[in-house]
C-alpha cells in the first residue's frame, strides 16, 4: 500500500482509508477502432495504473479526490449527481456510481474515495476506464454486491458512453476488467468471446512512447470516424450483415459496390482490414514469430494513417523512426489524434533505441517524448486494508 496515499487520505478526509483497489492501463498490441462494431481486439493491461483508496460514510455522500489533480479539490456529490463540466475527471467515478444506482444496486452509505495514476493523462493508455474499473471492484468489494466481472466491465463502459459522452468501445474497460499477467488478451467485442494468449517476449521489451502532443476525445474527431464507421455499417445491415466485425477481406468487392462515399468507404476498409491483421497476429504469436507479428503492426499503422486518418505527423515520425532504429514493430495505439505508439524493441537495443529516438523526435518537434518499458499485469482487484485503522 502506498503510504503517500495514506498520508494524503488522512489529510484530506481526517480519517485511514479501509479498503484499496487497483486498476491497470491498457494498450493495444493490435485491432485499433474495432471494437464498436463487432470486431476483434488484442490489449494488454499494463503495470501502470490507478490506485484508489476509499472509506465508508455514515451519511449517503461520495466526495472524490484526486492527488494527480489536487487543484480540482474535493468533488463532493449527495443527490445531484448529473454530468457537470467543472467536475472534469470527478465525472468518470461520478458516472459509474449512478450507473450502478440505475442497475437496482443499492448502497446504505457513501463513500471517501482518493485516486492516484501513474498512468499519464491525455496519452490514449485508458485512464478513464481505469479510473472507472477502480471504482468499480472498489464498490463491489466494499457493499458484497458480487457482480460478475464482465458485467460489471459493460457497466463501466456504459457510464463511459451515456454519462460522459464518449463513444468507446469495450476494449479498455474489458481487458482492465478482465486482463492476466503475461498475456495478452483477444476480444471478440460482437459477442465478448476472448482468449488469453501467452506473450513470447523473452526476447523483446514493449515500449511505449508518449508523442506529448495531448488530445481529448470529446473534442477531437474520434467522434467524427466513429459516426463515419456507423455510417459504413448501416449501409451494410440494409443488405442482413449484422456488424462489420462479420466481415473479411473477401466482401471488399461488396463494399466496394454498396459504399459510395469515399470517406466511409475507407473507415470501412480499415476495419475489415485491421480484423484480419488481429487473427493473423494471434497467430503468428503463438508461433512465436514476434517478427511476423512486428510486421502486421507496421500495416496496422499505415491502415489508420490512411484510411481511418487518426494519425498525426508526430505519430508517424515517431513509428518511422522506430523502425529505422530496429523495432521489429510499431503503431499508433489508441484513438489517434495525439497520444501514443507501441513498440516492440529488442531487449539488447533498448538502451541505445530510447536515447536516439528521444533526440529524432526533439529535433524534428522540439519536443521530449516520454518513453515507458511496460509490463504486462493482471486486472483491476479490490481488496479490504487488514491493518487496524481509526473510527473517528
Amino acid at each position: 500500500m502506498n503510504e503517500k496515499m495514506v498520508k494524503e487520505f488522512q489529510r484530506i478526509f481526517k480519517n485511514l482509508p479501509e479498503y484499496q483497489s487497483f486498476a491497470p492501463g491498457r494498450v493495444n498490441l493490435i485491432g485499433e477502432h474495432t471494437d464498436y462494431t463487432g470486431g476483434y481486439v488484442f490489449p494488454l493491461a499494463l503495470d501502470i495504473g490507478t490506485y484508489a483508496l476509499a472509506r465508508k460514510r455514515r451519511d449517503g455522500k461520495f466526495r472524490f479526490f484526486s492527488m494527480n489533480e489536487p487543484e480540482s479539490g474535493i468533488i463532493e456529490v449527495d443527490k445531484d449527481w448529473s454530468y457537470r463540466i467543472e467536475d472534469g475527471w470527478g465525472n468518470y467515478p461520478k458516472g459509474l456510481v449512478q450507473t450502478l444506482d440505475k442497475k437496482g444496486f443499492k448502497r446504505d452509505r457513501g463513500l471517501d474515495i482518493l485516486f492516484w495514476g501513474d498512468i499519464p493523462r491525455g496519452a490514449g493508455l485508458s485512464s478513464s476506464a481505469s479510473i472507472e474499473l477502480a471504482t468499480g471492484v472498489m464498490i463491489d468489494k466494499i457493499y458484497d454486491f458480487r457482480i460478475p466481472r464482465v458485467e460489471l466491465v459493460t457497466y463501466c463502459r456504459e457510464s463511459e458512453n451515456v454519462y460522459v459522452g464518449v463513444n468507446c468501445g469495450i476494449m479498455d474497460q474489458f481487458i482492465i476488467g478482465m486482463g492476466e499477467k503475461n498475456h495478452g488478451l483477444l476480444l471478440n467485442t460482437g459477442n465478448l468471446s476472448y482468449e488469453q494468449v501467452p506473450l513470447p517476449l523473452k526476447d523483446h521489451s514493449i515500449l511505449i512512447i508518449n508523442s506529448m502532443v495531448r488530445r481529448r476525445l470529446s473534442d477531437s474527431g474520434y467522434n467524427r470516424c466513429i459516426e463515419d464507421a456507423k455510417a459504413g455499417e448501416k449501409i451494410l445491415q440494409e443488405q442482413g450483415i449484422k456488424s462489420l466485425g462479420e466481415l473479411t477481406p473477401r466482401d471488399r468487392p461488396l463494399v466496394e459496390r454498396l459504399i459510395k462515399h469515399p470517406g466511409i468507404y475507407r473507415r470501412v476498409k480499415h476495419i475489415i482490414t485491421e480484423n484480419h491483421r488481429t487473427l493473423e497476429g494471434v497467430e503468428l504469436l503463438i508461433k512465436d514469430d514476434v517478427v511476423g507479428f512486428g510486421a502486421l503492426m507496421l500495416q496496422s499503422h499505415e491502415s489508420l494513417r490512411r484510411d481511418f486518418e487518426v494519425s498525426i505527423p508526430q505519430l508517424d515520425t515517431l513509428v518511422e523512426e522506430s523502425m529505422n532504429l530496429g523495432a521489429v514493430g510499431a503503431r499508433m495505439t489508441g484513438a489517434g489524434f495525439g497520444g501514443c505508439i507501441v513498440t516492440i524493441v529488442p531487449k539488447g537495443n533498448v538502451a541505445i533505441f530510447k536515447r536516439e529516438i528521444a533526440e529524432k523526435y526533439r529535433k524534428a518537434y522540439d519536443l521530449d517524448p516520454e518513453i515507458y518499458i511496460v509490463n504486462s499485469s493482471s486486472g483491476a482487484v479490490a481488496d479490504r486494508i487488514t491493518r487496524e485503522v481509526d473510527s473517528q
